[in-house]
Order: structure tokens, then sequence, then C-alpha cells
């Protein structure tokens, strides 16, 4: 596991927005939430010959608020016995298994979560400890004014209609998380090819809140303002096979939910494409906010001269950061897309379309923000190099010089081999890592988590400038060898002059007890 206490102490010392405030009333919310993707069967060896195994998926420490509650699913392949498994953080939360469902294809589904949180928190750890096989697919989501579990649920099936099993709240006004895991996925073929319904229940208004179509995963929220027994549900675009779990937490005034006057980012989706995956590429999201970028790392082949086109419905107006281009072995296209809307943007299907059908596998990091806009402060285009000493590829050396302060910044970076594990070094801004990793893979080899590869995000504050980010890698920790041929870019979006606020969904109201 990363340490990440002393980041996360500069983190909150200087960060230029306030993420939450505190909130002692109200209904119960959702603050923030981080999907990762499936890893599937590929386990070509591990970074250790012995357990225990991680997947450590990325959360965005200024909106891990104290006092909170995190749900953390793991769906997994549970061939041959013999798992046990733990959640931790570097923050020292503890995290218990709330529910576990039943085997399909010899796939399983379990719910852990962490009340109290202490908040700051950078990355989530799901470790096993025993017989390793494929298939991790974690999602997180944290809660306000919830943490007390009332009821839980799990339920299997084929339908196009995803039901977790009859639960019954003890209490009016409770927060129903439902999660689906998709146990037959097949490497090269995507689950769906359009994004799922939220569900339509009496006393509950659901919220999509994930949609990763090719893993066939989705998830729904909402606050169930009665005591009758229900069978949470969700539809899906065609009958698939499933794996879905619920949990009722009880209403209450633990920790605080969005502040309508920050700059933020509400959550973001992991997208893995496999090589021989269909061209276009189908993605979809519930964007909270008034934007969203995409940023797009594709290994195409052959290259192309141009890589890669982005559209989407509802459709919107997508602008890309800067010219197409590549790493110095044709590979590795790094790209950055932003699209904004007067009101929040709501469910919506993304479609990707690769310069070379049926050869490009790909990653696809969707940040769901407010606070920012399409206005672009600078664009480093496209960083390329070839890193043959060292294990700490330095992206980006005064590449980009930023005139606004408080910008939103994010961008790539995509390695032929080694797998970058976090940030070392970031000049005139605060970094986020945002890449995921498993470690029952090669370091060197292909995953479809996030590959081996480098996503972040992070603002400038009050800072102007050349920026510098230097990633750094996991080979000189465990063994492996240098990233070799390398791509990146980096973006810089200006802040929008009046911030716009979130809007939950209608029809929440408290519950006074």
């Amino acid at each position: 596991m990363r340490k990440h206490a002393f980041i996360v102490g500069l983190l909150l010392l200087f960060w230029p927005w306030k993420a939450a405030q505190a909130s002692t009333t109200g209904a119960p919310g959702i603050a923030y939430y981080t999907v990762c993707p499936n890893s599937s069967a590929l386990n070509p060896g591990p970074w250790g010959n012995t357990p225990p195994y991680d997947y450590n998926c990325p959360v965005d420490p200024t909106s891990m608020i104290a006092g909170n509650t995190l749900i953390v699913s793991i769906g997994f392949d549970n061939a041959g016995g013999g798992q046990t498994w733990s959640v931790t953080d570097a923050q020292g939360d503890t995290f218990t298994q709330i529910a576990s469902s039943g085997t399909v294809n010899s796939k399983q589904l379990l719910v852990f979560e962490a009340t109290n949180i202490k908040g700051g928190e950078s990355m989530i750890d799901i470790r096993l400890s025993g017989t390793l096989n494929g298939y991790w697919q974690p999602t997180i989501t944290e809660f306000y004014n919830a943490a007390a579990v009332d009821a839980t649920s799990c339920n299997t099936g084929t339908s196009a209609s995803i039901t977790a099993g009859s639960l019954t709240p003890t209490v009016p006004g409770d927060l129903l998380y439902q999660v689906s895991y998709y146990p037959n996925l097949s490497y090269g073929t995507a689950a769906q090819s359009s994004i799922y319904t939220a569900g339509s229940q009496a006393n509950i208004n659901w919220v999509l809140w994930f949609a990763l179509l090719g893993d066939g995963a989705a998830g729904q929220w909402g606050v169930y303002n009665s005591t009758a027994a229900i069978n949470p549900s969700f539809t899906a675009p065609s009958s698939q096979s499933f794996i879905s779990c619920a949990a009722a937490l009880k209403p209450g005034t633990a920790g605080g939910g969005p502040n309508s006057a920050a700059r933020r980012l509400n959550g973001m989706e992991i997208d893995a494409k496999p090589t021989n995956g269909s061209d276009p590429w189908h993605m979809a999201a519930n964007i909270t906010g008034h934007t969203v970028y995409v940023t797009s790392l594709t290994n195409a082949t052959p290259s192309p001269t141009t890589c890669c086109a982005i559209s989407s419905s509802p459709a919107l107006s997508w602008t890309q950061s800067g010219p197409d281009g590549a790493g110095l072995n044709g590979h590795n296209h790094p790209e950055v897309y932003c699209a904004t809307s007067a009101n929040p943007i709501g469910p919506i299907s993304l479609s990707l379309n690769l310069a070379s059908p049926g050869t490009n596998d790909g990653i696809f990091v969707i940040y769901d923000v407010d606070g920012w806009g399409c206005s672009l402060d600078g664009d480093s285009g496209v960083l390329a190099g070839s890193d043959t000493s060292d294990v700490t590829p330095p992206l980006c050396v005064n590449c980009l010089t930023l005139t606004t302060q408080n910008d939103f910044i994010v961008g790539n970076m995509g390695e032929g081999f080694d797998t970058v594990v976090g940030v070392k070094t970031a000049t005139n801004w605060t970094a986020v890592d945002d890449a995921c990793y498993f470690t029952g893979v090669t370091i060197n080899g292909y995953t479809q988590t996030c590959e081996n590869n480098g996503f972040f995000h992070g603002t400038n504050g009050s800072s102007t400038g050349a920026i510098t980010l230097i990633l750094q890698d996991a080979a000189g920790a465990v063994g492996g060898t240098p990233a070799q041929d390398w791509a990146g870019r980096i973006a810089a979006y200006k802040p929008l002059t009046a911030p716009a606020g979130p809007q939950p969904p209608s029809g929440l109201t408290a519950i006074v007890q």
C-alpha cells in the first residue's frame, strides 16, 4: 500500500476550495463516487508470488468528508474458494462487511461499510488473502446523513430488471443503495451498448450513480420515505445475468454534503476498453454536475493520423484540448475532451469513435465536475519520451504555463512497460493520483484495470506560471523494467465566474423523528 498521510495533509492545507459544508439536518445524500473497471480474467503473474493481492481504487481526498459513510462493493471470481477479503485506506477507517451475495458462474459480490470516516482519504485498497482469481470490480460511494445499517439484501438472476431482493426498513427516510455486478463478462465483448435506467418505485426517487456498459455493472441510490418492504430494482438495456446487493442506511446527522458554492469533483468513472472491443466504444454515466471531462488513452495499432472523436446523447458540444498525437512508438494517444451545460447534465451515453476499429485497447476516465467549464488556460500537447534508466518518468517539466488561478488540471500518461502507482513531484499545483492498479498481474503486462498507465487531476490554487509533474512507477519497489516509450497530455481549464451548485434529486425530503 502507498503511504498518503503526508500528501493528504498538504492537500487539506492548500486545496483552494471547500468540497463540503457541515450537514446536521436534512435527508441523506451522496457526496462522491468512484467506479473502477473490471480486472477481467487476465492474471499472467502477480507482482509477488504469494498473497495478499490488492486492487487500489482512487478517491478524491478533497471530497472525502469527516463523519461521512463509505460503501465499497467488490465483485470477484470465487472459484476454488479460500478467499478472505478486507478493505482499508491510509486514514485507518474501519470497514465492515454488511452484505454477501450468492454465487453465479463462480462470481460473487460483497459490500463493505465504513462509518464516521476521518476525511481526506486518497485511495481505497481492496485486499485478497487467498486464492487469486480475476474479475475484480470495486465501486466506492460516499454518503452523508446516513450510517447505521437498517437492512440488506442480495439477489441473482437473468433479466432486464436488475433486482436486489426484498428488504424492509424499520424507519422512514432510509438511504437505499443498490449495486449490480455482471458475472458473465467475456473479455473483448461489451455487456451493454446503451445506458441503464434508474428504478421507478413508490416512495423513492431513484438516481443512477454509475453505469459501466462494457463491464455490465451499474448502481443507483435514493431516499425511501416508507417502512414497507421494497425490492430495489433498475433496468438494463437488455436482459443480462446479474448479481445485485442493496443496503438501507438509517437517516442521521453525520458528516456533510456538497457545498452549493463550491468547485468540486463530484465523482469519476474509469472505463476500460479491451483489445478488439467494439468501435465505437460505448460508455455511460450520470453527470450530477454541469461539466464533464473525459480523458482518453488509446493504444492505436496501426498508428492513425488522428485518433478519436467523441459524441453523446443527449448531444453536447464537445471540445478537444489540443491536436491528436502519439508516443514515440506510434501508440499511446492521449486526449482530453470537455463538455458543459447550463443545467446539471444527468444520465448520458457516450460514444468514442476510434481510428483503428477492432485493434485499439484504451482506458477512459470520466470526471463529473462543478465550478469549471471548457475554457482552456492551456494544453501541453502530446508529451512523449523514452525512459530506459529510471522509474520516475518526467511527464512534464515546465511543460505548461498557467495564467489563471484555480484551474482544473487534468491529464494522463501511457507507458510501454511498468505501472504508475502515484505522483512523485508536482510543482506549482496540487496533483491527485487517479490511477487504479491491481497487483494480481505483472508490472509490465496488460490489465483491464488502468492498464499500467497514469491518470491525475488537480488545481494550481493561487499559483500561476510553469508546472511540473513527475509520476512514480512501481518497478523500483518490487522489480521490473522502466517505462520505456511513453506519452501523455495535461490540460488546464479555467474556473467559472460563479461556480454552479448541485441539484439533488427532486422529491427528497427531510424526515423529522
